[in-house]
């Protein structure tokens, strides 16, 4: 059960930073051109994947080892 928990607040977490990511590309954009914005969108994804991937692997390789 408490692994369901914590997938949840994973989900929270990312849910989370993605407004803040995105709040900052809208005001970029005002004062710089359309570029930033589309790397920062291009990231955005990425890092999502990525956090989710370190997040989990780890914790079910750790059960398997002990």
């Amino acid at each position: 059960m408490s692994s369901a928990f914590t997938n949840d607040r994973q989900c929270r977490v990312v849910l989370s930073v993605e407004p803040q990511a995105q709040s900052s590309p809208k005001t970029a954009p005002k004062t710089t051109t359309t570029t930033p914005t589309l790397t920062r969108s291009a990231s955005n994804p990425v890092a999502k994947g990525a956090a989710h991937a370190k997040l989990g692997n780890p914790r079910r390789i750790t059960p398997r080892d002990p």
